[in-house]
């Protein structure tokens, strides 16, 4: 948060959305950078930017915005995503959980994934068709028996940057960039919209 206040020249208003009481009081200071400018909210994202904040940025008002949505999982819902894209003032950044997706709701058995997991990637995404993308039927030697394939993370991420432009209403999506732990392993993608 400090970095994003201290980038010049200056936004007219700052908006930090924070689940956690004390994470949020942590912040208050930081509204000495911007006197005036800063608000903070202390409760879910998912519900505070569409009702609260996004709302805001009409077209026909000429305001713009930056929304950079950094949840410490997949846990954010799509109605934040389709909102920002169809309002068409809104650039966003949005850091997609791959980590969090692999570790609980993309396992190499689709079947193998509890109701509340599968619940969690569908809000991510928007609807079910996730389970299409990254799993694919292939009949075996007999006809009855079929093979199930998980598709790699490139899959996944191609998918979600086409449904930015098609189905939340982003003009644009950059191909998503990739980052990974100092080890290797990729924890989540950069997506820009």
């Amino acid at each position: 948060p400090r970095a994003v206040l201290e980038v010049e020249p200056a936004f007219h208003e700052y908006h930090f959305v924070e689940l956690d009481q004390d994470r949020a009081n942590e912040l208050e200071p930081l509204k000495a950078i911007r006197p005036g400018r800063v608000h903070i909210h202390v409760g879910d994202s998912n519900q505070i930017l569409p009702t609260e904040i996004l709302s805001r940025f009409q077209y026909n008002k000429y305001w713009r915005a930056l929304l950079l949505v950094d949840p410490y999982s997949i846990d954010l819902d799509w109605k934040v995503t389709s909102t920002a894209g169809q309002l068409r003032t809104i650039d966003t950044f949005i850091n997609f959980m791959v980590m969090d997706a692999n570790m609980n709701a993309l396992l190499r058995n689709p079947e193998k994934i509890t109701v509340q997991q599968r619940q969690r990637m569908t809000r991510i995404w928007g609807d079910d068709s996730w389970l299409e993308v990254m799993y694919t039927r292939e009949k075996g030697l007999f006809d009855d028996i079929n093979f199930v394939s998980k598709q790699p993370n490139e899959t996944l991420a191609k998918a979600f940057r086409q449904r930015l432009i098609d189905n939340a209403g982003f003009k644009f999506a950059a191909d998503p960039l990739p980052v990974h732990n100092t080890k290797g392993p990729l924890l989540y993608y950069l997506f820009f919209a």
